[in-house]
């Protein structure tokens, strides 16, 4: 008993000097570090795929190389969101166990799938990345680093018009970024799970064949229309995995468009109800917005951005 606690003892004090090192090292905020370690404790969803502290402040260092790239294109950096971070880490896993490169999982799950299992109502976007080595790869924290950013430069080193990595990194209205990453044997994988929160509240009621949508956005913000959009979720191999590319960001089918003068509003609050969803499928609900007023008789997509990620299996 005496050793086991002897060990353990060793362990986290080894775990904290490689922190304070790090924090040393890459300037890191011990304030903003502490305040991630005491939020993370108090998220209750996916436990098995929570961070420790050790790769808390992984991801943390990883955060600046991210937001490095957009603030030397004057675009805001973004703060780490630590339930996408889990939601990332258990689909790199799955991926390096299984051999497999996707932003489906096995179950067929697109990455605003994933995210609506959670009970998140808010977007979100998907960076992977792959790599491996005839031999087991080393699996420590310096390794860690450099797999991380080494999969990001090669994000941010795209060239137009195979840039479509590059182009989610720097969105300006992403508001936060999952960081995840996994060793397995010869394998390695790493996601960024870029999240765009607008919203000061969303929250939705269904019942039956009807949806009900109530929300309000953050200042400066307008609304323009929504989207519900179907389609069914199917169990895939990793022969399709690997051979999928990238992803719609929407459902196969478009069951309902809803302008933003058919939305009822009131108080800054606006709401709004479709009655054409049936069992069997799955419906994904994205509410586009703008910074510019929208026009009766021109709507478009363009200069627009979905801010919501709304989810309901059926």
């Amino acid at each position: 008993m005496r050793l086991l606690l002897l060990i353990l003892f060793s362990s986290l004090f080894l775990k904290a000097s490689r922190i304070d090192s790090l924090v040393q090292e890459f300037y890191l905020p011990q304030d903003e570090l502490n305040a991630l370690f005491q939020k993370n404790d108090s998220i209750h969803q996916l436990l098995e795929f929570k961070d420790d502290s050790l790769a808390i402040t992984l991801k943390l260092i990883q955060l600046q190389v991210i937001n490095n790239n957009r603030n030397k294109r004057n675009i805001k950096g973004l703060s780490l969101n630590l339930l996408a971070s889990r939601m990332a880490n258990k689909i790199t896993l799955e991926a390096a166990k299984q051999n497999y490169l996707s932003h489906w999982n096995l179950k067929g799950e697109k990455p605003y799938h994933r995210w609506g299992r959670l009970g998140q109502a808010y977007h979100i976007e998907e960076n992977t990345y792959s790599y491996q080595e005839s031999k087991t790869l080393k699996n420590d924290y310096r390794q860690a680093l450099k797999m991380m950013a080494e999969g990001h430069r090669n994000f941010i080193s795209e060239k137009a018009p195979y840039d479509g990595h590059k182009q989610t990194i720097l969105r300006e209205h992403h508001t936060s970024v999952g960081i995840g990453f996994n060793f397995y044997k010869n394998q390695f994988r790493y996601n960024e799970e870029f999240i765009d929160n607008h919203f000061q509240t969303i929250e939705y009621t269904q019942k039956r064949k009807e949806v009900n949508v109530k929300f309000q956005t953050k200042p400066g913000q307008y609304v323009h229309f929504a989207v519900i959009s179907s389609e069914k979720i199917n169990t895939k191999s990793v022969k399709w995995l690997n051979r999928s590319g990238s992803y719609l960001d929407q459902g196969k089918d478009i069951v309902d468009r809803i302008p933003f003068f058919n939305m009822k509003e009131t108080n800054d609050y606006y709401e709004f109800s479709s009655s054409k969803l049936d069992s069997g499928k799955v419906y994904y609900i994205q509410i586009y917005i703008g910074d510019n007023a929208p026009k009766k008789d021109r709507l478009s997509s363009k200069n627009v951005f979905p801010a919501s990620g709304i989810v309901i299996f059926k």
